[in-house]
């Protein structure tokens, strides 16, 4: 569907961004099945002789079980038929019957593809007069059922199970009266109504990405756009969802009153083709084609019809990887397609080859007799690296199968709403040249924890780790508990399942922004009973307006904590809420509810995240307002007054021959100046308590050219007949201005365009580029290719190709003119080429592989002289295998002998690092460091590196010298208490030896008690000399993971010429 024609040329520039939930679903997924490698590649033992009597039992009886779930499915016994919902919506007083009730099912988990022929639309139905609905086809599995109606609070219902061949009558829907109007309207970006958008209102803080148990609240937009749903005080995110566009998504409070929201839907671009196989030309029925390699999770995705043909709708401008699966076929290698805003592109043709199939069945682990239906399976392969999801929940037998294998090893992993995700001991299943049927797939269920806040209140309940300095091994191990989520009722009362067992925080958070956490240590029979306090927090009121007074409409204000980073994965949650950000209304009000007292840097962020400036004058750099909070008490009155944002900036759009382009469409996106705008932005507070050296300021950089923000995405403009374009409402700040014409096939992008200006944007032809891997003369099948463009206004964008082509080849087109970097990695080594393409050029090269240097050394204790044994070495060069990659992060890779040696076989050549790495990858995992210089092809030997294990002390029994260290040259060094260091006027060389400082002493602490001054330079460690050469080894001894409470530590130091030795005992943490 072309919207262009209704469009208004040049509209404002209203700055949005809208992170789909597909993609933090992507997100999810990869990083479940990366927890999956990560724990295979620690903690999987070698393979042995079994126990007797129990694997092989294990084993025999799995097989027998999915044998006879096999069987029972050839015979037809499983039906899997599509059943019907049907029900009434009426008010729970009165029993009438409630008229136009918009009715929603939304599917528990990940989702399937969209069917041949579908929208992909969320399952909605309007009432009749009488108050009923009905859907007439529903896939079977697990739902949630919402409902909606004017004056009327939703309904919810999250444990619908919906069975096969099925007709589900009787699903009532009793609504209250109540709540308030949350109104809005859903248009296009020419201002123009969107009718038929449905809406979903989710209450922020309730459910995770997975989406087992986030309920959305229903509406539809009317002819003029326009729609409306009662709700509690709370905070939500509103999202529109049209075929023909692209989504919105809006924050919004409601808080003891109405409110209001403005949507606005960029038009989508779709792709449509046939699928066919190779050999041969045959359409392929039944093929999944998805966006990206992850089956649809991580974006659109459909299933070819008996010709072949599949539609892929929704999709945003810009490149896209398309894959396609089906039993027996998929591809080999991903096709590219670029569209452009709106763009409907046809004639696309997959090819698929030969691959293969995993199957199997998901059960209870208690019970394996059983099944477990609406899991999620993925499988994931290192060597090639792949990700592949199953096709779609599990069946109601627990029936999965996973398409578009190739050979290799895999491991599968699961996530279920009814059992724990399995990332620690799922099957491994290797693929030779046949599918493989029959896994079993075995989850536990858990157990349940059961309680109440106090006051009753209907907060949001999550799981963190109670441990405070949980290493990451920790944490995966606990992924299933980070992904609970519930909410108390009227009463008080929740349920929190499945739960594993171990040492938990429950967390409890009221609407009214009171919350409460209780440590909790959860049996195998689960927990009953427990008692969550809540507690006032402090709350934060203001207005938010321009420098004339006018509110600030849409948007967020951002109050993070000044703090020290805190260590350990405790607050690491799978939750896609933003909980430092708090929603402007439409009247420029804002309440920020639930906070700790403390400081806090205050910043104002425009819907897609970019820094909204103060009314300040422009060349005053931004730095956030910083603010003092009381604690358990609100504070009004916290106005914010940003510049005015009445900036005009308009061009002509011309084309590569100069004559002006219709219908290009040009984004505007704001750069970045200060490092107080980044997304990244997080304050550090002085620590209290301390003396503190002052260190040298570095020299100051000369001003480059602002990157666009990460977050920020412009509100497209359509160049006009005579080609022009205008973007209204501008901040006073330069912007990025990108224009792509001839349906995608030309674009330009200019940078530092500040308001006022009138700019040519002539876009160039695209450029394509062929790459062929040989090694030894012969071509590579199987390679990585990573492309790094340099981009004119600054900065770079790369992009990662894993190639699997009998000729080793890889045609990749749409790429911008200008200097590129390629590095080509496979088994068989890697090589590095830079070139430079030309408007339009078709560019080819041939890349030929070098092998890979090599390694090796002995890694001893600094202490003790001592081997350091089964330390990972991780290396860290340009270019490695992510397969490699993955592995050296988390463990794999080589390992330290008991001898303290090691040998690397696939160095990257040229400088690099090498990390020693504690296996358990604690919070204090790196032993050494070590730089390595090495040519291809050559082995070196490293000789001797010596490291600090921190070794095995609990987190409890950790003690504090009360001191910061800190490395540095003489000139960099901290300073004695009273003497500021006039600035550097030079940049040091990054690899230039460094010393041992301290440049922190804790105020009665025992190295304040012991004479320590910051500005002190460490020498010497317990009788251990420290230099240069092993400073870092020296730092690791003096941190808190390496002291035991009670310890005792003797330093030598050196202070104006004269040198002194002091002895510590370490004194316990303080929290």
């Amino acid at each position: 569907m072309d919207m262009r024609g209704g469009l208004a040329r040049g509209p404002r520039l209203v700055e949005t961004g809208l992170v789909s939930r597909n993609f933090w679903v992507g997100v999810a997924v990869a990083l479940v099945l990366l927890a999956i490698a990560v724990w295979a590649l620690l903690e999987r033992p070698e393979p042995g002789p079994a126990r007797a009597g129990e694997r092989p039992d294990r084993a025999a009886r799995a097989a027998a079980i999915a044998d006879e779930r096999t069987a029972a499915r050839a015979r037809g016994e499983i039906d899997v038929s599509p059943c019907s919902a049907a029900g009434r919506v009426f008010d729970a007083n009165s029993g009438r019957g409630l008229e136009g009730a918009v009715v929603m099912l939304r599917p528990k988990g990940l989702g399937a593809p969209v069917e041949s022929g579908d929208t992909g639309a969320p399952i909605t139905a309007r009432t009749d007069a009488s108050g009923d609905w009905s859907v007439p086809l529903v896939r079977p599995g697990h739902y949630i059922l919402s409902a909606s109606a004017a004056g009327y609070l939703p309904y919810v219902r999250k444990d619908l199970s919906l069975q096969a061949g099925t007709a589900h009558a009787g699903l009532d829907a009793a609504l209250v009266p109540g709540g308030h109007a949350l109104r809005g309207s859903v248009t296009d970006i020419g201002g123009g109504p969107v009718e038929g958008a449905i809406v979903s209102v989710d209450r922020k803080g309730e459910g995770n990405v997975i989406q087992f148990s986030r309920a959305s609240f229903p509406a539809v937009s009317d002819a003029e756009g326009r729609f409306a749903v009662q709700v509690d005080d709370g905070l939500y995110q509103v999202t529109a969802w049209h075929a023909d566009y692209t989504g919105d998504s809006e924050a919004v409070d409601v808080a003891g009153g109405p409110r209001s929201v403005e949507l606005r839907l960029v038009p989508a671009a779709s792709v449509e083709g046939t699928v066919r196989a190779v050999p041969g030309d045959a359409p392929v029925e039944g093929a999944i084609v998805s966006v990206g390699e992850l089956g649809g999770l991580a974006g659109a995705s459909a299933v070819s019809d008996a010709r072949g043909r599949f539609r892929l709708g929704g999709l945003a401008s810009g490149p896209h990887t398309l894959w396609a699966a089906a039993a027996g076929h998929a591809s080999r290698e991903p096709a590219k397609v670029e569209l452009g805003i709106g763009e409907s592109l046809t004639g696309v043709e997959l090819r698929v080859e030969r691959a293969f199939k995993i199957s199997g069945f998901v059960a209870p682990k208690d019970d394996p007799r059983k099944a477990l239906d609406g899991v999620m399976v993925g499988a994931l392969s290192l060597s090639p690296f792949a990700l592949r999801p199953a096709t779609g929940p599990s069946a109601v037998d627990g029936y999965f199968e996973v398409l578009g294998v190739q050979p290799g090893t895999y491991m599968l992993g699961s996530v279920a709403e009814q059992a724990l995700p399995e990332i620690l001991g799922g099957p491994t299943v290797t693929v030779v040249d046949a599918d493989v049927a029959g896994v079993l797939v075995e989850l536990d269920r858990g157990v349940e924890l059961r309680g109440r806040v106090e006051p009753p209140a209907m907060a949001a309940v999550s799981l963190t780790l109670a441990e405070e300095d949980a290493g990451f091994m920790t944490f995966l191990a606990n992924l299933g508990n980070v992904l609970v989520r519930g909410r108390a009722d009227a009463r008080g009362e929740f349920t929190l399942r499945p739960v594993k067992p171990g040492k938990l925080r429950v967390v409890a958070e009221a609407p009214d922004g009171s919350r409460g956490q209780l440590d909790v240590d959860v049996g195998a029979e689960g927990l009953q009973g427990a008692v969550v306090v809540l507690e006032p927090r402090a709350t934060v009121t203001g207005r938010v307006v321009d420098a004339r007074g006018a509110p600030v409409k849409g948007g967020s204000v951002q109050l993070l904590p000044v703090a020290p980073k805190r260590d350990g994965m405790a607050a690491v949650t799978f939750d896609a809420d933003r909980r430092d950000r708090y929603p402007i209304a439409e009247d420029g009000t804002y309440a920020a509810r639930g906070l700790d007292g403390g400081e806090y840097d205050l910043r104002v962020l425009d819907r897609a995240g970019n820094v909204i400036r103060w009314d300040v004058p422009s060349d005053r750099p931004y730095e956030p307002v910083r603010k003092t909070i009381s604690a358990a008490v609100v504070t009004p009155g916290v106005d914010l007054v940003v510049e005015v944002r009445d900036g005009v900036l308009r061009g002509v759009v011309l084309g590569p021959d100069g004559a002006p382009t219709a219908d290009a469409w040009v984004t505007a996106t704001p750069e970045q100046r200060d490092p107080g705008e980044s997304l990244f932005h997080r304050p550090e507070a002085a620590r209290p308590g301390e003396k503190v050296g002052l260190v040298p300021e570095a020299p100051k950089d000369d001003p480059p050219k602002a990157p666009p923000g990460p977050a920020g995405r412009g509100e497209p403009a359509l160049s006009g007949e005579d080609g022009r374009f205008e973007f209204t409402g501008l901040a006073r700040r330069t912007y990025t201005l990108r224009a792509e014409a001839l349906r995608g096939s030309a674009r330009v992008e200019v940078s530092g365009l500040s308001p006022g200006t009138d700019v040519r944007l002539q876009v160039v032809p695209l450029a394509e580029l062929t790459v062929t891997a040989r090694a030894g003369g012969r071509p590579v099948p199987r390679w990585e290719l990573h492309l790094t463009h340099e981009k004119p206004g600054g900065g770079t964008g790369s992009e990662l190709e894993m190639i699997d082509s009998a000729s080793g080849s890889r045609r990749i087109d749409h790429l911008d003119p200008g200097p590129y970097s390629l590095i080509a990695v496979a088994d068989a080594g890697r090589v590095e080429h830079e070139l430079e393409l030309k408007p339009g050029e078709r560019a080819a090269v041939t890349l030929d592989l070098q092998p890979w240097a090599r390694l090796r050394g002995v890694l001893l204790d600094s202490r003790t002289g001592q081997p350091l044994a089964g330390m990972s070495v991780m290396t860290f060069g340009k270019g490695e295998r992510t397969g490699d990659l993955i592995g050296n992060l988390f463990g794999k890779g080589p390992r330290t002998d008991a001898t303290g040696r090691f040998e690397l076989a696939s160095v990257s050549p040229g400088a690099g690092e090498l990390h020693f790495v504690d296996g358990d990858l604690s919070d204090a995992g790196i032993v050494a460091r070590a730089d390595y210089s090495v040519a291809a092809g050559v082995e070196a030997d490293l000789g001797t590196i010596y490291g600090v294990t921190a070794g095995k002390i609990a987190a409890a029994e950790r003690g504090d010298l009360g001191l910061r260290t800190r490395l540095a040259t003489e000139a960099g060094r901290p300073r004695p208490p009273g003497e500021r260091p006039p600035p550097r006027t030079e940049k040091e060389d990054p690899k230039a030896p460094k010393r041992l400082w301290i440049e922190a002493v804790t105020i009665d602490g025992p190295a304040d008690k012991a004479g320590v001054l910051p500005g002190d330079e460490v020498v010497g460690v317990d009788g251990l000399a420290v230099s240069a050469g092993n400073s870092e080894n020296a730092a690791r001894m003096l941190a808190p993971a390496s002291v035991r409470r009670g310890q005792s530590v003797t330093l030598e130091l050196a202070r104006a010429g004269a040198r002194e030795t002091v002895t510590l005992e370490a004194a316990q943490r303080r929290r």
